[in-house]
């Protein structure tokens, strides 16, 4: 059986300082992580960045149009 290619992640956030570092460790199995970012002001993304994310900044409008713009980033678009 031939290796499987590992998935990138994309993860939507508004201030989860608490909780985006936990959230990033427990998936070691993925290629890439993306986190779309609210505009946190807790350091969200900069916890992300540091933990190796790729953060991409924009304004919430509301749940679907960020998940839907965070799938058309580059290398989400396989899956």
């Amino acid at each position: 059986m031939g290796k499987r290619e590992m998935p990138s992640v994309l993860i939507l956030t508004y201030n989860e300082a608490v909780n985006i570092a936990d959230c990033i460790a427990s998936i070691p199995w993925r290629k890439q992580i993306y986190v779309l970012d609210s505009k946190s002001t807790d350091g969200t993304a900069k916890i992300a960045e540091e933990m190796g994310a790729v953060v991409v900044t924009r304004p919430f409008t509301d749940y679907a149009d960020q998940r839907n713009f965070g799938l058309t980033l580059p290398g989400l678009d396989e899956w």
